[in-house]
Parts: structure tokens; sequence; C-alpha cells
């Protein structure tokens, strides 16, 4: 891949990120975003890089990972546990090895809810999101009561209060658990070290105005760079699938099939396509299961009905427009059964999910 050059600079992207290894060692960079790509780049910048600024738009609820190092022939799980382990997997709501407690936040007492939150967030991985309470991601007082215990572990991290004040602000700006959470380590610690800035670019902030020639210029300031990582998101659930160009018997392509919004039959099959299935896609569990469970459960289901077409003779099978059209409607109504369409109401003033990255929120934002 060839880098844009802009000025004396280089502006880049993860998903184009060169297959020969910039140096970036002692320079000045910048990362634009703090999904879970920009948290993974800059926590190992600010190992090198002389100067790196990461400016925010919306914080990220990030949680410690716990990765653990295993000396061989040490393992998590032994190997004779295995077959138990992985059929357990299949029927937990995220696909983990973990699942919800089978009671809600405030049938505990407060010094109850206090060791239930340490325990899960002492062994880390995902487990303080969807190990807790049932009720954490459907009650708002739930839900608040799980971000409080979120923001107070994170800003212990951090020692200038005004840094703490973005990355964990005190009043909740959305609901825990409702944007896609990432794993840390060392993440909020790194704000503490002299060679690393945070800048907030929200409505509340100072927001980015133009890519200049030096760097990046705010509504407070221009900033100047070495390298410039925009780190703003990819079409993660349909990219893939329309830029192969698929169309069917009609002539219809997949894009023009969804240029007014996804619409599959089970989040596999699309009406209009015959025999083509799909795993880990839209409209399906993928952004809010493990994946390898999810991917396991959809091809398996795909390799059923392989061997049913194959035994009854059929050389045709298709999904129906009204199939559709009901999939849509049970997707959307599990949803506002939840506190995730509740995102984007709470940080921006726009339609319902134009900001979920569950909904595909980065093409919204920042194009095809």
């Amino acid at each position: 891949m060839k880098l844009t050059n802009l000025g004396s600079g280089t502006f880049l992207h993860p998903s184009f990120w060169p297959h020969e290894e910039p140096d970036l060692r002692g320079k000045k960079v910048a990362v634009i975003g703090t999904g879970a790509t920009g948290i993974q780049i800059a926590q190992e910048l600010s190992k090198t890089a002389s100067q790196l600024t990461v400016f925010q738009r919306t914080l990220n609820m990030s949680m410690p990972m716990r990765q653990v190092d295993y000396d061989l022939p040490q393992q998590a799980i032994a190997k004779l546990e295995y077959p138990d382990f992985f059929a357990a997997l299949k029927t937990r709501f995220s696909g983990f090895s973990f699942e919800f407690i089978p009671h809600s936040t405030f049938d505990d007492t407060p010094e109850q809810r206090m060791k239930v939150y340490e325990d899960l967030w002492s062994e880390g991985d995902f487990k303080f999101w969807l190990a807790a309470y049932q009720d954490m991601l459907f009650s708002k007082e739930a839900n608040r009561e799980a971000y409080n215990f979120w923001r107070d572990k994170t800003r212990a991290k951090i020692n200038d209060n005004r840094v703490a004040d973005t990355l964990a602000p005190i009043e909740q700006p959305y609901s825990f658990g409702c944007k896609r959470i990432a794993l840390e380590n060392g993440y909020f610690e790194m704000y503490n070290k002299s060679n690393v800035s945070l800048v907030g670019i929200s409505e509340k902030g100072t927001p980015i105005q133009e890519i200049t020639e030096k760097g990046i210029k705010t509504t407070e300031k221009e900033h100047e760079f070495d390298y410039i990582i925009s780190a703003t998101g990819y079409d993660a659930l349909t990219g893939g699938l329309k830029q192969i160009d698929i169309r069917g018997p009609s002539g219809e392509s997949l894009s023009e099939h969804w240029k007014d919004g996804v619409k599959t039959y089970l989040g596999m099959a699309v009406a209009g396509f015959p025999n083509m299935f799909f795993t880990y896609g839209p409209q399906a569990p993928t952004a809010l299961c493990n994946g390898p469970t999810c991917a396991e459960l959809q091809g398996g289901w795909i390799l059923q009905m392989m061997n049913h077409m194959k035994e009854k003779s059929l050389r045709r099978i298709v999904a129906q427009k009204e199939s559709e059209d009901q999939w849509k409607e049970l997707i959307w109504k599990l949803a506002n059964a939840s506190l995730l369409p509740s995102v984007d109401s709470v940080s921006r003033n726009e339609p319902m999910n134009q900001e979920l990255w569950y909904t595909n929120a980065a093409i919204v934002v920042h194009g095809k």
C-alpha cells in the first residue's frame, strides 16, 4: 500500500496498514478514534512515540483484559474438559463460558453488589459486562450502578482529574455495555505518561476542523504530527459482502438490495439470492456473541440444510421477502427491549441508532 503524504507527515488508516511496517519510534503521532483498534494502537505507540496524542470523540468504557501467559504444559482448561466446555458455550447468551447472574441488581444489598462487581472485575475479560446481573442491559438504574463502579475503577488509574473527566466522567454519558466494549491492557494508565496527551473532540470539547500540512487543526489550535492514524472504524458487517459485487438471477446486486438498509433472513440469507448463505454477518448475533461459537452454530445449520437438500434432491433454496421483513421486525423488537437503542439518543441529537457500532455506525459516520 502507498501511504498518503500530507505536507511533511503521513496519514494512514488501520484497515490499509502498510506491509512494510512504518518506523514510529521517536515520532509525533496522532491516533483519531478510541474504538478497539484505536485503543490497541495507542497502547503500543505510547511505549515508542516521542509524543502520542489521542483524539477522542466518544469515550470507550473499556475493561481490563487480564491477559495470562501460560508456561507449557500449563493451560487454562485441561484437554479432558474440552468436550463439555465447548458444548456449554452454545447454551449461553454470549457464547462465552460464562452467563448473566440469574437475578437482578437490586435483589442484592449494596454490600453484596459490591462483592459481585469486585469479583467480576478481578477476573477480567468480558465478565463484568456479560456475566453481570441479568437486568444490567435492560434497566437504566441497574446500568447506572454498573457504570458507577466502572467509572470509579477507571478514574483511580488516572492521575489528572481533567483527563479522568474526559475518559470516565462523573455523569454517565451513555448506557454501559451498549456501545462495543474493548479490552485494554494499560490503556488508561498510559495517560499518566509525559509523552501521552488526550484531546476531546466531541461537541463539548475541541472538534477537529481540518487536516493541515502540519497535522490536525482543532477549534483550539493546530497540532503538528509526523503520522496521523485514523482509527475511525470499519464497514464491519456488510462491507466484505458488498465489495464482492454479488448479484442474484434478476441482476440486482447485494449493494442495491441493501441500499435502503440491510435485509436478511436469520442473518444468513437474502431474498432473491438463491443458494447464498453467509456466516458472521449482519442481523445475526455476530456483534454480541463470541465469534467462533456464533460461526460454528451458523456453519452447522448451513451444513444440515445442504445435507437435507441433497437427501431430497433439491437444487435451489431462497429466502422470501416476507421472511426478511418478519426477521427484521423481530430483531428490532428484541433490541428495543434492551438499552441498546438508547445509546444514540443519549450521546447525539440524531435519529436512533445512527452512531451505534452494532448497527454499522461506521458506515453512517464515515461514508462508504
